[in-house]
């Protein structure tokens, strides 16, 4: 895959960033984005570790297709 959306939390035993980490691991070349509802500085210590990117939701789409195109 080019990119990888994954949402922080998942109806799972993983977490978004679990997804993120593996994507990095796998294929670090692999562009990162994260969706959440909380405060992305929350978590933007981790998200600067891997690479990625975060957008709060509810989502800008234009935001996200204007973000995708930069990629």
């Amino acid at each position: 895959f080019d990119i990888v959306i994954s949402d922080l939390h998942l109806r799972s035993p993983l977490t978004g960033i679990d997804i993120l980490r593996e994507c990095q691991k796998l294929r670090p070349s692999t562009a990162r984005i994260l969706l959440t509802a909380i405060d992305c500085e929350v978590v933007e210590d981790v998200l600067q570790q891997l690479g990625a990117l975060c957008f709060t939701k509810p989502v800008q789409i234009d935001e996200l297709v204007a973000c995708l195109k930069g990629l």
